[in-house]
């Protein structure tokens, strides 16, 4: 999977762990449905204080796993393009030692060849 397909994926899942988040915290009623209210705890006096904080601890905790994948990747795409482009200078110091053009020298032949056919015509 190209990276910029892996980090619109990350992006996605991050959008869709704040929209629920925030739901939560934003709500007015208890999700529940009143559940929790007829266990009668005693240590639960504000089940609607407990829901925001449960949504703003599901917020943090979904977004740094989250915010990590997003760095990672970030990393795994410099180290490609980092490759990628060593690979090619290795590819060019090959060429130049054997007396021969390197891709891009070829490919601005051919595309100067193109040039001159266009003008020709």
């Amino acid at each position: 999977i190209p990276h910029l397909v892996k980090i619109i994926i990350i992006f996605a899942a991050m959008s869709i762990h704040a929209f629920f988040s925030i739901s939560v915290m934003s709500a007015t009623t208890l999700l529940d449905n009143g559940f929790f209210a007829l266990l009668e705890r005693p240590w639960a006096t504000d089940l609607l204080a407990d829901q925001k904080l449960g949504g703003s601890i599901g917020w943090a905790m979904g977004e740094i796993p989250i915010l990590l994948a997003l760095l990672a990747t970030f990393m795994q795409w410099q180290r490609a393009d980092k490759n990628e482009a060593n690979r090619i200078d290795r590819a060019a110091d090959r060429a130049a030692a054997m007396g021969e053009d390197d891709e891009l020298a070829q490919y601005n032949r051919y595309l100067a060849q193109l040039n001159r056919r266009d003008l020709s015509q």
